[in-house]
């Protein structure tokens, strides 16, 4: 079977956890299409603070407990 993966992030990420949502909703229409899996952007908190879009990390064991 092949797989196939989508990239889901946008480089200009806003810091309200849309994205996040929107995969979760859009998961099972992807399925049905044949998207086996999902590239997100990573969940630890960024350099840039609540803009970074989580390239720069600032602490990797840090998901946000403390700010």
């Amino acid at each position: 079977m092949n797989e196939t993966l989508i990239q889901y992030f946008e480089w200009d990420l806003e810091p309200d956890c849309r994205l996040w949502t929107q995969a979760q909703r859009q998961a099972p229409v992807l399925a049905r299409l044949g998207v086996t899996g999902m590239w997100l952007p990573p969940a630890y908190k960024g350099q840039g603070g609540s803009r970074d879009v989580g390239y720069g990390p600032y602490d990797l064991y840090d998901l946000g407990e403390f700010r």
